[in-house]
């Protein structure tokens, strides 16, 4: 169903308040298509007869290998992917709000009020089900990040008083917060970025598979 315009319906319904014997008028609910095309990833590699029959455990690591960049591609496909035979990321969907950056902020920076501003831009609906998703060299500005209180700075991402002595906090605004290196480095758009999974639709047509030939 189509809930993207909220202005005066809701995917196409509006709710009727009646009186006594009176009815409703017949609506229509309004459906969008979506259309997933299949693409193939795949690895092509080589190695020597020798190699596959002697070597300690190789064509297992070498299918772990395989596994791991299938997985690699795919997770980046899902966030940077262009749509041009291949998945279209979510830094390149038509749904995307980017957030500009504060008056005077400086670069490669990310402050509180960043947070607090792309947090505001995140559909009320979907606050339950929100992820966060950082560049690992991100950290830096997280664990530094804070906010001017009553009495002077107070830390914004690490509890206070508790330092470096316990696990650092893995949730911001609540929600759960991941770090990867598919999304961009620090001082690009997508450093950070706020998503919702379940609006992100992904088609597996098959498991990956394995096939090997000596030829």
């Amino acid at each position: 169903v189509d809930f993207q315009d909220h202005s005066s319906e809701i995917g196409g319904l509006a709710g009727s308040w009646m009186g006594e014997n009176e009815t409703a008028t017949a609506q229509s609910a309004e459906f969008r298509k979506v259309n997933l095309k299949a693409n193939k990833l795949g690895i092509f590699t080589e190695a020597s007869n020798e190699l596959a029959e002697d070597g300690l455990g190789f064509q297992m690591q070498l299918r772990n290998a395989m596994t791991r960049a299938i997985g690699f591609d795919l997770d980046y496909a899902f966030i940077q992917g262009d749509g041009v035979a291949k998945p279209l990321g979510i830094l390149n969907a038509g749904s995307k709000i980017t957030v500009a950056k504060e008056s005077g902020q400086a670069a490669d920076t990310v402050v509180f009020e960043n947070i607090v501003n792309m947090w505001s831009r995140l559909h009320p609906a979907l606050a339950n089900d929100a992820v966060w998703i950082a560049n690992p060299n991100i950290m830096p500005q997280l664990f530094t990040m804070s906010f001017e209180g009553t009495s002077g700075s107070v830390p914004a991402f690490m509890p206070a008083n508790t330092g470096l002595t316990n696990t650092a906090p893995a949730t911001l605004m609540g929600r759960p917060l991941m770090f990867s290196e598919k999304a961009s480095t620090v001082g690009d758009e997508g450093d950070i970025i706020l998503v919702a999974p379940s609006q992100y639709a992904i088609g597996l047509r098959r498991d990956a598979t394995l096939q090997r030939s000596i030829d």
